[in-house]
């Protein structure tokens, strides 16, 4: 089995689409998509919610995503947690009711792929219980102390 983990979210940009939030609800999987042309962030990863777009993960989570994803190294699930937001707030300056945003709160779950654990060798001392990374990203067996 290969190793994994799970990393705790937020749906970024959900104020640019028309999403409606009471189709969402906790434990949905959302669906994913590199956007390698995004203008904006070359890294970018599109969240979409039934085909429809609901945002994109972080860009400074996309950026570590990215070149994993692009490598084939992890399969990625990504699970809403809680939608948030929309409550209606009095604004005390303006003496006017304000509705929140809404927002949603994921996890995204990393299962690391053979072709990233291709990297790790195990010691040659068999009472080791060390890992060495092959600097080559796994092509040969030279390797140094990981």
């Amino acid at each position: 089995m290969n190793p994994s983990e799970t990393i705790p979210s937020k749906v970024k940009g959900t104020q640019f689409y028309k999403i409606n939030w009471h189709a969402i609800a906790p434990a949905d999987e959302l669906t994913w998509k590199r956007e390698p042309t995004n203008v904006h962030d070359s890294n970018a990863i599109a969240l979409y919610h039934q085909g429809i777009q609901i945002g994109h993960i972080g860009r400074d989570l996309a950026e570590q995503l990215a070149p994993l994803i692009d490598e084939n190294k992890v399969d990625m699930r990504v699970i809403v947690q809680a939608v948030t937001g929309g409550e209606s707030q009095l604004d005390l300056l303006t003496n006017r009711m304000k509705t929140k945003h809404h927002g949603c709160n994921i996890e995204i779950k990393l299962t690391y792929t053979a072709n990233y654990m291709d990297q790790f060798v195990e010691s040659e001392n068999p009472y080791s219980q060390e890992l060495y990374c092959r600097p080559d990203g796994g092509r040969d067996g030279s390797g140094m102390m990981f």
